[in-house]
């Protein structure tokens, strides 16, 4: 009966694993889109965008993508951090990670919504 009971427990540690590592592996996703959009904006502004209209929108955008960024980065830190050691995770860790995940994509949506909109508006 003990025996079942570790196979379970190591079931249930090796699920948390792989679901820390899926979350690692979206944050990067996530971070590479961040990075590419940055490139994308860069060169939007310097080939086809002379005279922007909404410019306001170009440093949203900015903000957006480098917040996303920076949170992600530190998200992924605590991700890290709780498949290190996976039972010494506190709930501090938790939010902490939490909230610079939550932080970080809503940060690329606004980044993103607002490249879109730019774009959509200076398209000529």
């Amino acid at each position: 009966m003990a025996s079942t009971a570790k196979s379970a427990d190591t079931i249930s540690r090796d699920t948390y694993l792989d679901e820390q590592k899926l979350v690692f592996e979206y944050i990067k996703h996530v971070t590479t889109l961040d990075t590419g959009s940055i490139v994308l904006l860069t060169v939007l502004l310097e080939k086809f965008f002379h005279k922007p209209v909404w410019g306001a929108l170009i440093s949203v955008s900015f903000a957006g993508f480098v917040l996303s960024l920076v949170c992600l980065t530190l998200a992924a830190f605590g991700v890290i951090r709780s498949i290190r050691t996976p039972q010494a995770v506190s709930i501090e860790l938790v939010r902490f990670t939490a909230w610079t995940f939550v932080l970080g994509l809503l940060g690329f949506l606004g980044g993103i919504s607002s490249l879109a909109l730019f774009a959509a508006k200076n398209w000529s």
